[in-house]
């Protein structure tokens, strides 16, 4: 049986799924080992899980947890890290994201949604081949307001 939650990002940038903060900063050197300062990875984070970096609204696969301070991604960031913030956002659950402007625009990966639009993600559209849909970055600060409805 499918489940189906709502949940509201008020004035909030996060990602679906809710990302948690990071502990510590991290830094690589436009390649796929990130380097931590303070981090625990071990106990905050697991393979299949992802580096989300709000600041560049973006995403990387973990695919190894070499100790609490390094880490091995799929592929580099567009730019390199230096003592970065970060969170970590969990391996993807969700077969069907519906994403609502209710008030302002929300940024979603990026794209502004027209209040009183909506967008729709599957994991088919989404990734190829996936079994869920990817992470995205929902940005609603500034007073933006997103209800996100959510299937898995």
């Amino acid at each position: 049986m499918k489940n189906q939650n709502i949940f509201t990002y008020d004035n909030v940038q996060d990602s679906i799924p809710k990302a948690t903060a990071g502990t510590g900063t991290i830094s690589n050197a436009n390649n796929n080992l990130i380097i931590g300062v303070g981090t625990e990875f071990l106990t905050e984070a697991k393979i299949g899980d992802y580096i989300y970096i709000k600041a560049q609204n973006d995403f990387r696969l973990i695919e190894n947890i070499v100790s609490d301070t390094e880490l091995v991604i799929s592929t580099a960031f567009g730019s390199a890290l230096s003592g970065a913030s970060y969170d970590i956002t969990p391996t993807p659950i969700y077969t069907q994201v519906k994403i609502m402007a209710v008030t302002g625009a929300p940024d979603i990966d990026g794209f502004a949604l027209a209040n009183g639009k909506e967008l729709e993600f599957s994991k088919q559209e989404h990734g190829i081949g996936a079994d869920y849909v990817l992470p995205i970055d929902v940005n609603c600060t500034s007073s933006r307001v997103a209800t996100v409805t959510v299937v898995n």
